[in-house]
């Protein structure tokens, strides 16, 4: 699957978890599908002053987490893209040979940044 990024329409469900880009970019991707529903949440409160206790009226409700975008107007949605997961299987390899104390997997990354600095 390609890396570059594609527009909101050409995601679908077999795509799966991905990372999402409001264009511009100005903050983390978001990850996830827009299938996520994200979770009701309420609280019941009980409040304590000395020894008197009170039970609070649960107000606290709404949703968290879930599609950050299901109220979004057109002109956001068309400014949404979307880019694959990294490889995990690559990651966890890397990972696991630094573990055991293989070559540092952030060699070549920690080499580009240097050099681009000294350009």
């Amino acid at each position: 699957m390609s890396t570059l990024p594609r527009p909101l329409e050409d995601w679908h469900e077999d795509c799966g978890d991905v990372l999402w880009w409001l264009w511009p970019i100005e903050q983390a991707p978001w990850v996830g599908t827009p299938l996520d529903l994200g979770l009701a949440v309420s609280f019941d409160l009980t409040v304590q002053i000395g020894r008197d206790l009170y039970e609070v009226e649960p107000k606290a409700v709404g949703d968290t987490g879930g599609w950050p975008w299901k109220e979004a107007d057109d002109e956001t949605l068309a400014r949404l893209f979307w880019t694959p997961l990294p490889d995990y299987d690559a990651l966890d390899e890397a990972i696991r040979d630094h573990m055991r104390g293989g070559p540092d997997p952030f060699t070549e990354l920690h080499e580009a940044v240097r050099k681009d600095q000294h350009d």
